[in-house]
């Protein structure tokens, strides 16, 4: 074998070990990227959950940034914390011996013998994943006896204050102070400021008397924050917490079925020019905020009482909609959209203010912004909107004033000052068609 040749064979067998040694890595790479991906499918497979990342009775729940950047004072608390949200912060430390004070005062009247912090311990132990399912977070960094404790405080802090309410107590030093007592009524009404119906239930019975019932001093303590808490209705259905009572007294519970309200209804200065009337439907007691009409041209309207906390309140209530996913009826949502149609400018606001529709110390020109600034980058289905019967009759009057206008003007133009018997022949010719058509939306509204 030449010196050439022999050079040739080297470099080949050269190649050879360096292609085998290349084969055998990228089958040790292959192997090792096939292990590592069965490692990693294999933990991403521990981290799923068969139930839902928000359960059934999760209702408590973070404001939304896009409707917490609009007035970020409307949600969070001022001087008092209730829950694991604003737990623990800074500015609200001052409230927390309070709470104790009120908590002591509890144990120390003793309305029963359940009234020990003992059973309060064991019985809101007993409904701790119930109560953590409750919040849309997962408060993990708080131990089982940090989470039971705050809502053992928080509860009977709550409860014992309702009472000293209900009972026109003059120990109290928060009913004592007016803009402490404003404060805390708008505190107990935020969305993330919450605790559990089920807890506050739970301990008013362990230390209640006979004959006292939680939604009647919840909802005398609240009062006219917004609409009417005079009257608290027998039968509330959701009792989810503090918010969502305050939302059913407040809005009631629609006695009837109403379509999507999926357009939107001029304003009341508008109506008033087309002939509509507003008049204040005058039996609250049997009447709902949703309880709106339209008949024979008038417009009834029940009382609203907006409270200096209803801004708040009114936030509060449409942002807990926006969240809940089961909720298929926005009345609160519904409510604010129907009158940010109804009230564009301060003689609309005037308006409905002398008629005694709107009962409020806030002026003319707040409330011709209150409901459009409310209802700012509000999202909501078209079915899940009430009122659209009231849009459709609404629809209809506009319809029907429309068809009278041309009547009246034919009428006038055509045949009480014919020039010709040509004009006669189309004028009878018109009022023949506008009739037919007038006739058939008669018709139609009977049938809807």
């Amino acid at each position: 074998m030449t010196e050439s040749n022999a050079k040739d064979h080297s470099v080949m067998e050269n190649r050879h070990d360096h292609k085998e040694k290349a084969d055998n890595v990228g089958k040790q790479t292959l192997n090792g990227n096939k292990n590592n991906d069965k490692l990693l499918a294999s933990s991403i497979q521990g981290k799923l959950r068969k139930e839902s990342p928000l359960p059934d009775q999760t209702c408590i729940y973070r404001v939304p940034h896009k409707l917490f950047r609009h007035n970020e004072e409307a949600f969070v608390p001022s001087l008092v914390s209730i829950g694991p949200y604003h737990h623990g912060e800074k500015k609200l430390q001052a409230m927390e011996e309070m709470k104790l004070w009120y908590l002591h005062g509890l144990i120390e009247r003793k309305p029963n013998q359940n009234t020990s912090l003992e059973k309060f311990v064991t019985e809101i132990r007993s409904m701790e994943q119930f109560c953590r399912d409750c919040y849309d977070e997962k408060f993990d960094h708080m131990s089982s006896d940090i989470f039971v404790e705050m809502m053992v405080v928080d509860g009977c802090f709550i409860i014992e204050l309702f009472r000293k309410n209900s009972r026109f107590l003059d120990d109290c030093p928060i009913l004592n102070t007016a803009w402490m007592l404003s404060t805390i009524t708008n505190d107990l009404l935020l969305l993330e400021n919450q605790i559990p119906w089920k807890v506050a239930a739970c301990l008013f019975d362990l230390t209640g008397e006979e004959n006292e019932n939680l939604h009647y001093v919840a909802l005398l303590f609240f009062g006219n924050v917004f609409g009417n808490f005079s009257h608290p209705k027998e039968h509330i259905s959701s009792e989810r917490h503090f918010l969502d009572i305050a939302r059913g007294a407040a809005l009631g519970q629609p006695s009837r079925e109403d379509n999507c309200f999926g357009h939107s209804i001029p304003s009341v200065t508008e109506l008033l020019e087309i002939g509509v009337d507003f008049k204040c439907r005058i039996e609250m007691m049997k009447s709902d905020l949703l309880d709106i009409t339209l008949e024979n041209g008038v417009m009834r309207i029940p009382s609203l009482s907006i409270g200096d906390n209803g801004e708040c309140f009114l936030r509060n209530l449409i942002a807990y909609e926006q969240c809940a996913a089961n909720y298929a009826d926005c009345y609160a949502t519904s409510y604010a959209k129907l009158f940010s149609c109804l009230i564009k400018s301060t003689k609309d606001a005037e308006f409905l203010m002398e008629k005694g529709i709107m009962k409020t110390q806030l002026s003319k020109e707040d409330i011709a912004c209150f409901f459009t600034r409310v209802c700012k980058d509000i999202e909501i289905e078209g079915d899940s909107l009430y009122f659209g019967d009231l849009a459709g009759s609404v629809e209809m009057y506009c319809e029907r004033r429309w068809l009278r206008s041309w009547l009246t003007m034919i009428k006038r133009d055509y045949l009480y000052n014919p020039s010709s018997i040509w004009s006669v022949s189309s004028g009878v010719v018109v009022i023949l068609i506008l009739t037919i058509t007038q006739t058939i939306y008669t018709v139609l509204s009977y049938y809807k």
